[in-house]
């Protein structure tokens, strides 16, 4: 257990993108993001609503937003997810694209008048709704000198050749089991990789998996000036990667091929709450803040890896047919831990222009040095290190959200948006530490009963990406861009 998450936080610093978009990113940092546009309304905004309410985002923001509802609300999203990865390593460029259809939220939400003469509305409900996605494909090719078995053999030296399985079962101890590194001596004291020269390699990345939450939320206008709201979640997180890295070596040498494959499924479940208020201070406009508790998630790893050679046995020196392939697994590691993310606060302020439409700014923050993990069943590892290296690693972060929706006509409705968000890597972390930036639209119709949105937002996230070791190979800047297409529809009665 220990050396699993010893060797994950390893590939922590050494491999950074932006933004969970990494290969080696623990789960520390991947579901400890979410998306603030959950109806297309507000996304059409760029998800500056906490202060506007009236909208499915409250639940996921400012529960105080329940409040402002004036009738009761059925409301479905349909979303579609657009991503184009483009690697480039030296200048050899691979592009993948990758399209989602799914859900994107349901919410039902009942309003009524209580009996106190000060609480002028009390509207509680439920919804559930994907705050973030996985899905993802990218390639990564090239050439190098140095090998990733290199980085195998830096790491078993000191390590007697019977003991390297069972020392490093999931790395350099199949490396040592398929001929890709051999020991210098019959101790071990160091090893070295039995390739050399230039070599094409190419890795193979496909990531699955979703990240939603069901929420409950209660809210209360108040003096018909202070709107109140409380939220209760339950996330739930499905991920799953597969990874096939390869080495083709020149001819003349003894290990022609080194196929090296990684297999991490991952399933949790989380908790988390919301307190929020929202204050008009004029007619037309309203200023709002939220605070999000940290998320507490239990979370169940199952991770294996894979490697193959192909040797020439003549070469090799070796009792075998010429050109025998050489396959070994590591055994299935299941780990259990739990994940605590960070909390967050978020400010907001928007002003009604008359009949015409209105303007919303929102202001996000969240310190990502929060972020723990502990061990859980029968993981007795205590993460002392990993955590520590979090207050390295991880900042404070900020984003800004910016909205504008104007009325065309009576019911017609034109939107758009900007956010810019902080990367949460600090420069320890070799991050490109550069905001995120995020652009948005959208379309509108609303009546006295019936209502349909349609928005579009675009981001784009560019970061290095380490295959292994910096001192072993230069990093290859990824470029993920990222196209969303959001349809709500929903009724008031």
């Amino acid at each position: 257990m220990r050396k699993f998450h010893s060797w994950w936080v390893l590939l922590i610093a050494l491999v950074c993108f932006e933004e969970l978009q990494a290969q080696g990113e623990i789960e520390a940092l991947r579901y400890s993001s979410s998306n603030p546009g959950l109806s297309a309304r507000s996304m059409g905004m760029s998800g500056a609503y906490s202060s506007l309410g009236a909208d499915v985002n409250s639940f996921y923001t400012n529960p105080a937003g329940l409040a402002v509802y004036k009738r009761s609300n059925l409301e479905i999203a349909l979303s579609n997810v657009n991503q184009s990865t483009s690697t480039n390593f030296n200048e050899n460029v691979k592009k993948d694209l990758r399209s989602r259809l799914f859900i994107g939220n349901l919410a039902f939400v009942k309003t009524q008048k209580p009996r106190s003469s000060r609480f002028t509305n009390l509207s509680y409900g439920i919804a559930t709704a994907k705050t973030n996605h996985f899905y993802q494909n990218f390639t990564v090719a090239g050439k190098n000198d140095a090998s990733l078995m290199d980085q195998f053999a830096w790491q078993a030296s000191g390590v007697r050749p019977e003991e390297l399985y069972n020392t490093y079962p999931f790395n350099s101890g199949l490396g040592y089991e398929v001929y890709a590194i051999d020991p210098d001596d019959a101790l071990g004291s160091t090893y070295t990789a039995q390739t050399g020269g230039t070599h094409e390699f190419r890795k193979r990345v496909q990531r699955e998996g979703r990240q939603s939450e069901i929420a409950v939320a209660l809210a209360a206008e108040y003096a018909e000036r202070l709107y109140l709201g409380v939220s209760l979640g339950i996330t739930d997180i499905t991920f799953s990667e597969i990874s096939d890295y390869s080495e083709t070596y020149p001819s003349t040498d003894k290990v022609k091929s080194v196929t090296f494959s990684e297999d991490l499924s991952t399933a949790g479940t989380g908790y988390v709450a919301r307190l929020g208020a929202i204050y008009r201070v004029h007619d037309k406009i309203r200023v709002s803040a939220s605070y999000q508790t940290r998320t507490i998630t239990s979370l169940q790893d199952y991770y294996t890896t894979t490697a193959t050679s192909l040797v020439d046995t003549t070469i090799a020196q070796l009792d075998s047919e010429p050109g025998t392939s050489f396959n070994i697994t590591s055994p299935e590691l299941v780990a259990e831990y739990t994940l605590i993310s960070p909390s967050q606060w978020t400010l907001g302020v928007s002003a009604i222009v008359g009949k015409m439409g209105l303007f919303s700014v929102d202001w996000t923050h969240s310190d990502y040095r929060q972020i723990k993990m502990g061990g859980s069943g029968e993981n007795t590892y205590d993460y002392a290190t990993e955590n520590a290296l979090f207050d390295t690693l991880f900042r404070r972060t900020n984003q800004l959200r910016a909205g504008l929706e104007v009325r065309i006509r009576s019911t017609y409705y034109a939107r758009a948006g900007f956010s810019a968000r902080q990367s949460p890597l600090s420069k320890e972390a070799k991050s490109l530490n550069k905001a995120t930036p995020g652009w948005s639209a959208g379309i509108g119709y609303r009546d006295d009963h019936l209502f349909a949105d349609l928005a579009v937002s675009s981001t784009r996230e560019t970061g290095s990406y380490y295959l292994y070791d910096p001192a072993l190979i230069n990093a290859a800047t990824i470029r993920n861009s990222i196209l969303h297409i959001l349809l709500s529809v929903g009724v008031r009665f």
